[in-house]
């Protein structure tokens, strides 16, 4: 949505990338959510539940959760590059990320995922429409 009306890929795909894990990103993981205000040249995490606080080593520290690289992550439009990031506790629960980039790819790949639990197996299938 934030790409969708106008704000710059870098700090949406990096909201994107830390609220998708919801709770996980905060000093103690709990029951809660997490909500990201993606702005030109910001992006804001505030978590919302009993207890929740995020901090500037839970959100960096984040950043390095299944990834290869720690600075670059690359999505099926392009490379999300947090290698000049900046993180800085804005109050007692939030952080404030600044410093996001984004370079898009020359082509639009496909990124497929799988896992396997002995016992029995499941696929699953999904899509985006995108007219791009």
């Amino acid at each position: 949505m934030p790409i969708q009306v106008g704000l710059p890929h870098g700090p949406a795909w990096h909201a994107g990338k830390v609220v998708e894990c919801g709770p996980s990103v905060c000093e103690r993981p709990a029951h809660g959510m997490i909500v990201g205000y993606v702005r030109p040249d910001e992006v804001v995490i505030q978590p919302i539940g009993p207890g929740l606080r995020c901090t500037t080593q839970s959100v960096a520290a984040h950043s390095l959760y299944e990834h290869a690289d720690p600075f670059c992550f690359t999505e099926a439009s392009g490379v999300l590059d947090i290698s000049e990031t900046v993180y800085e506790q804005i109050d007692e629960t939030s952080v404030r990320i600044r410093g996001s980039k984004f370079r898009p790819a020359e082509r639009t790949t496909i990124k497929l995922e799988g896992a396997e639990l002995v016992g029995y197996q499941s696929i699953m299938v999904g899509g985006i429409r995108d007219p791009g």
